[in-house]
């Protein structure tokens, strides 16, 4: 059995004046790295995987650096890409999205497509760390897909409390590919 640590990164300031993946993180946002740091403290971690984004580096650097782990950054765990041609209310978009997998903007990003990419990216960790213990910092969305790969049944209001928290965890106890267990944890 592998145990994957999904982690949604701390909250990030909103202005995306300078593109979605330079957001850095709020003073609340800095104020949360120490709980996550002291969280992985106090587990055995075997290696630690980030998506490229600003805020996901932020919200696992700490730990990193005092545990003595290599920050390896995945280029697939990014967040989704919305799409330029987004108009109205956001929360309202986002569940259209999650009601269907396949929708998608001109420009932009299906949630099946973010489900594959993160997947494909995730089961070569699995093989390589058959047995261990990861962890990734990441976003709600790829995180929330993931799993629903994994769980089915995880749906759009379990979507939702997932947008409600940063940071936000999800603990996966993975076997033979199939999930085993699933455990939740918030900071709020």
């Amino acid at each position: 059995m592998t145990k994957v640590y999904l982690i949604r990164h701390c909250q990030p300031v909103a202005d995306e004046s300078n593109g979605d993946a330079a957001r850095p993180l709020t003073e609340k946002g800095y104020a949360d790295v120490p709980k996550v740091t002291e969280y992985f403290m106090q587990r055995q971690i075997d290696a630690v995987y980030c998506s490229p984004y600003r805020r996901s580096i932020e919200t696992i650097s700490e730990y990193c650096q005092k545990s003595g782990h290599d920050l390896n950054i995945v280029q697939d765990f990014r967040e989704v890409r919305l799409g330029k041609d987004y108009q109205g209310e956001f929360v309202e978009m986002i569940k259209r999205r999650w009601n269907d997998f396949n929708y998608n903007l001109s420009d932009g990003e299906s949630y099946a497509a973010v489900q594959k990419r993160c997947i494909e990216a995730l089961i070569p960790l699995l093989e390589k760390h058959e047995g261990g213990t990861i962890a990734v910092s990441m976003h709600s969305t790829a995180m929330s897909t993931m799993i629903n790969y994994y769980k089915p049944d995880f749906v759009w209001e379990n979507y939702f409390e997932v947008l409600m928290h940063t940071p936000y965890i999800a603990l996966l106890t993975i076997d033979d590919g199939k999930l085993v267990d699933i455990q939740y944890h918030h900071f709020d």
